[in-house]
């Protein structure tokens, strides 16, 4: 300890008498925060009738600054190097060999990778590298280090504080210069139509980004210390989740005819193809090879990448290499401690990615033809919506009818994940997919691995046994697969399942990805299918998780049945969050607008740092407010029956939101109409809320009129009531089928006998 009063060197005070006061009071420090005081005093007064005086100390504490774990090098460039483009060509051209003598897939890999890499080092250092360039003038530096100079002592506080007052001055006006450059960016993109560098610019200006958390916990909830003890903690969490446990039984069941499809060696111009359609911009593998380098490598690396895949097709081996991913924990919810509270992202290879397309892009065509119209993800030309406007078209119609209705969604725990891979083949086997193509996928699965990377370090390195690898363009094809081999086979006989969805045809489930959905008027019934669905998916390794699975009874009467799913029961609700958007037993949509306008203020809210920068001019403010905020107030309208005090809430939400950006007052009298024309220039941005809901309500109906008639949403339009049943009386809720007979009452062109319901 030490008495940190006595370090000060002041005039010590005198009584009138011209006598010293003896010091009583001191504070005691600790040895080893003793340089933590700054400033630490007596004060004595002659109106203290005391010996003892009030004593001051400041205290100041000062941490070890937080050192970064150096980013992996990445092979990469800007897309607009020009010459570094040009130079990695005429480079790799020399570097690759002319011919390869070798048959091993393996050897030639490294011998491409090498090059790609070693002349991608001499591309950039003979190019100009652009750094990024810092918003402090040089000016500023300058008076930063002039001030670091001054000598100590109390005769230079005059120098010290006119320096501080002009670096104040210079920081600010860099500052503003900074700010004012970047609006200017936004501008150019903007006006360029360039999305993603207008919401980069955007992410930028909200500072550093929370990634993951270093408070890492065990099992048992105890807190991990040790740096090398975290990283075995997610690697022995991912490879617990990446290895679940496979089925003894592979139901072989009656194989199809193969696809008619050639299962020759890829050409050169699908190669080419799949160069062309590769995106830019894309996080590399464990090679840290970008598919920059693979898109501008030239007609040499074009040749040199179909030898090798011509290798690959030809022994049906993959190099190493590629079967190997990193993995990237993502936040999701809930404590950030705890590992189950994260989602693992998989960087593969970029190179594996070609053949995978390859086999993807001729696999695609024959299997559309085969894939059940239930299934809508993944699947071109299909969406979210498709779904919610099935099911709210289904509930709204047997509603007005008071039919009773059981619905339940369905969660799998770690669908992607949980996947047996020997089933898997046997399936793909079993519904045509030629041996050639199962061998490839089979080899790539063969020795796959990952490593995890966290806190700019890699874990060690552990085997992934089960699941299909996610970030590999293959991937939810092969997940459909299983997906749909799963509810055809538990589903196979249900002719008296399920509900009425055309007059001689019945609606089951829904399934977008891993999302199902179970319909049923009968308890006994719906029963029957979870039994029958539980159990099928047990053969692929796959189980539910009882606590995520809901049930939704609608019009059920005074008792509510109880389901079960392996066991155990399964909780009832009277709303669930189905694709985005809340599905209610009541058939409104009062929930919905409440979580529509909750997930909107939360998109406004992380931009408030752009909607306070007045040098960003209003029309880019609404432009992004459109795209940030209001595609998330108007998410899934297109299916709701809406009423009008439905829509005065959401256009007081908005109306408050666009006042904000245009800095108006709510005392000012400005009217709602000027607000829009102010802050949107265009005319049909300015639309009210209300009109723009009916838009997109009649533009989805255009869109369910010109599909085929076995589409769902088309059925579920032109669904129809059975002869037994009976509208009750008295007054009939609001449904979308009859808010689209009132919209298009006035139109001339559109019969109104065209209108579906």
């Amino acid at each position: 300890m030490v008495l940190r009063l006595t370090f000060n060197r002041s005039k010590k005070p005198s009584l009138p008498t011209d006598e010293s006061w003896t010091q009583l009071d001191h504070i005691a420090v600790s040895y080893r925060w003793r340089h933590s005081v700054k400033d630490c005093r007596a004060f004595w007064s002659n109106h203290l009738d005391s010996d003892h005086a009030v004593v001051r100390a400041r205290f100041v504490l000062s941490f070890a600054q937080r050192t970064y774990a150096r980013k992996c090098k990445v092979f990469n460039w800007h897309s607009s190097d020009e010459d570094v483009k040009n130079a990695y060509q005429k480079a790799l051209a020399e570097k690759l060999p002319s011919s390869s003598q070798t048959n091993d897939p393996n050897e030639h890999w490294e011998q491409i990778a090498g090059a790609m890499k070693a002349c991608c080092e001499q591309a950039r250092s003979e190019g100009a590298v652009q750094f990024r360039q810092n918003w402090i003038s040089v000016t500023s530096i300058n008076l930063m280090n002039k001030r670091r100079s001054i000598p100590p002592g109390s005769e230079y506080d005059d120098d010290r504080r006119e320096l501080k007052r002009m670096l104040t001055k210079s920081l600010r006006k860099d500052r503003e210069h900074y700010l004012v450059q970047q609006s200017k960016e936004m501008e150019k993109a903007f006006l360029s139509g360039n999305s993603r560098r207008l919401f980069s610019l955007i992410r930028g200006c909200t500072g550093r980004q929370v990634g993951v958390s270093e408070t890492i916990c065990e099992k048992d909830g105890s807190l991990i210390t040790s740096q090398s003890r975290r990283l075995d903690r997610w690697a022995e969490h991912f490879e617990e989740q990446f290895s679940w446990p496979q089925p003894d039984h592979v139901d072989d069941g009656t194989r199809l005819v193969s696809y008619c499809i050639p299962d020759g060696p890829p050409l050169e111009s699908e190669v080419f193809l799949e160069l062309k359609l590769m995106k830019r911009n894309k996080a590399p593998g464990p090679d840290l090879l970008s598919p920059s380098l693979f898109k501008d490598g030239g007609v040499r690396l074009l040749s040199e990448l179909t030898k090798l895949l011509q290798t690959i097709w030809e022994t049906e081996e993959v190099p190493r290499d590629w079967c190997l991913s990193t993995v990237i924990p993502v936040f999701k919810k809930g404590s950030r401690s705890l590992c189950d509270n994260h989602r693992g992202i998989s960087l593969v290879s970029v190179a594996s990615k070609l053949l995978t397309g390859l086999i993807l892009r001729r696999l695609t065509k024959p299997r559309e033809s085969q894939i059940r119209e239930e299934q809508a993800g993944f699947r071109s030309g299909r969406g979210c919506v498709d779904h919610i406007f099935t099911l709210r078209r289904i509930l709204e119609h047997r509603h007005s009818y008071r039919q009773p209705t059981a619905v339940v969604f369905l969660d799998l725990r770690a669908a992607f994940d949980s996947v047996a891979r020997n089933v898997l083949w046997s399936c793909l086997l079993r519904k045509g997919v030629p041996e050639k193509y199962v061998n490839l996928l089979r080899s790539l699965y063969a020795h796959s691995a990952s490593r995890v990377r966290v806190y700019g370090q890699l874990s060690r390195a552990f085997i992934t046994s089960s699941g299909v690898r996610q970030g590999c363009p293959i991937s939810p094809f092969l997940f459909n697969f299983v997906m749909d081999d799963i509810l055809e086979g538990a589903l196979r006989e249900s002719s008296g399942l399920g509900v009425e969805l055309l007059p001689g045809a019945r609606l089951t489930d829904l399934e977008y990805a891993d999302d199902i959905v179970l319909l049923s008027p009968s308890a006994e019934d719906m029963q029957t299918m979870l039994n029958k669905v539980s159990d099928r998916a047990g053969l692929y390794g796959m189980h539910f998780a009882p606590s995520k699975c809901k049930v939704l009874l609608q019009d059920w009467g005074i008792s509510n049945p109880t389901f079960f799913i392996a066991g155990n029961p399964l909780e009832t609700v009277d709303s669930f969050t189905y694709l985005g958007s809340t599905i209610s037993s009541a058939c409104n949509i009062a929930d919905e607008i409440s979580a529509r306008i909750a997930k909107a203020r939360v998109a406004f809210s992380k931009l408030r740092h752009l909607w306070r920068r007045k040098d960003v001019r209003l029309s880019l403010k609404g432009r992004v407010y459109n795209a940030c905020v209001r595609s998330i107030l108007l998410y899934g309208s297109e299916t709701w029956p809406v009423r009008k005090q439905d829509i005065n809430r959401l256009a007081v939400f908005d109306h408050r939101c666009l006042r904000h950006l245009a800095h108006i007052k709510w005392a000012d009298r400005v009217s709602n109409v000027a607000v829009r024309r102010r802050v949107f220039r265009n005319v049909p941005d300015a639309r009210s809320f209300g009109q723009l809901v009916t838009l997109h309500s009649l533009r989805w109906l255009g869109h369910v009129l010109r599909m085929p008639a076995e589409r769902l949403p088309y059925r579920a339009s032109c669904t129809e009531a059975i002869n037994s049943w009976v509208k009750p009386r008295g007054g009939q809720a609001t449904t979308r089928s009859r808010n689209m007979k009132t919209l298009t009452a006035p139109l001339s062109k559109v019969g109104r006998h065209r209108l579906p319901g």
